[in-house]
């Protein structure tokens, strides 16, 4: 079982919101995919203009950098879509950074494993 697992600070570090939601069977790559499409879809809605995206991902960083082109056909469309949000954020800059500094929106990302695993169903969970 996979989650997706998100969290938006603001410049001071201070949580402004957070997100997780289950994703089943997959592997990591297309999770991380899922965390950030769910991350720059909620950016965009919300109108914020300055963001950085952290992953600890070199390959998620590295296909969002270089087009859909190259990615794997199953996450291909959501790359795409990240893309096209991103179009829309006036200032934004991708990071990649050590599993260690991700330990937050890991933790968001498997406690919704658990949730889904302890209650069987299948539903998004807002923290």
């Amino acid at each position: 079982m996979a989650g997706a697992g998100w969290i938006c600070r603001n410049s001071r570090g201070s949580t402004i919101m957070a997100m997780a939601a289950p994703i089943g069977i997959t592997t990591t790559l297309v999770a991380e995919t899922w965390a950030l499409l769910l991350a720059v879809r909620m950016a965009t809605t919300r109108g914020w203009n300055h963001l950085c995206f952290e992953t600890n991902s070199s390959a998620l960083e590295s296909l969002i950098k270089n087009g859909d082109n190259k990615a794997p056909w199953i996450i291909r469309h959501m790359i795409k879509d990240i893309n096209q949000h991103l179009q829309q954020i006036p200032e934004y800059t991708p990071t990649n950074i050590y599993r260690e500094g991700y330990q937050a929106a890991d933790g968001l990302a498997h406690y919704t494993i658990d949730e889904q695993l302890q209650i069987g169903g299948g539903t998004n969970t807002f923290i």
